[in-house]
């Protein structure tokens, strides 16, 4: 059951909405990214997300800051089901994202970092995020990789987040913020 689908690209203001995760996407086999987000304006909420057929390397939310500055994003009520990655950006340090909302999302089974952004430069909030890599571990993943990894933002906000799951290995750290001030916590865990 559910919709597939692969490479979307997203250069218009759009809102994209499921009914309390009831909506299902899979990505199919060869899918690169799965959404990228290429519109200032863009909303995508309600969605339940399996990435089990994409290969290593593979991204459910890529912000293309290469192409250009991005505004008022908003990625809400999703669970991401077996992603190498979660979110991120082209790391392009030439346009930045302002206003990016992450609230009410989990990534779990996860196969490498869940969210990894270098260009998310001010009003970043993360609400009720959860990177749960304990299941990785079970199957047998070495989780040999952070939860969320944050470089050179200028505010940032992590309101009752929680990364699970590094089992012991090096490098499966929960939150690595680098090069980056004005960051807040508050009511976070990272048990890894």
């Amino acid at each position: 059951n559910g919709y597939l689908l692969g490479d979307i690209a997203l250069t218009k203001p759009v809102k994209i909405s499921g009914k309390g995760r009831g909506v299902v996407l899979k990505a199919k086999a060869g899918t690169n990214k799965l959404f990228t987000i290429r519109s200032s304006q863009v909303e995508i909420s309600g969605l339940l997300i399996y990435m089990h057929n994409t290969a290593s390397g593979a991204v459910t939310f890529y912000l293309d800051t290469a192409a250009l500055a991005l505004e008022h994003i908003y990625l809400r009520d999703l669970l991401v089901w077996n992603a190498f990655a979660v979110l991120r950006d082209a790391a392009s340090s030439s346009n930045v994202i302002v206003n990016l909302h992450l609230s009410d999302v989990l990534c779990t089974y996860n196969r490498g970092v869940a969210i990894h952004l270098t260009d998310a430069f001010a009003y970043t909030y993360f609400k009720n995020v959860t990177v749960d890599n304990v299941p990785s571990g079970q199957l047998g993943i070495p989780v040999n990789f952070a939860g969320i990894v944050i470089e050179n933002a200028q505010g940032i906000f992590f309101e009752n987040c929680d990364i699970n799951g590094g089992n012991g290995y090096a490098g499966g750290d929960g939150f690595v913020i680098k090069n980056s001030a004005a960051v807040y916590f508050d009511a976070c865990m990272s048990d890894t």
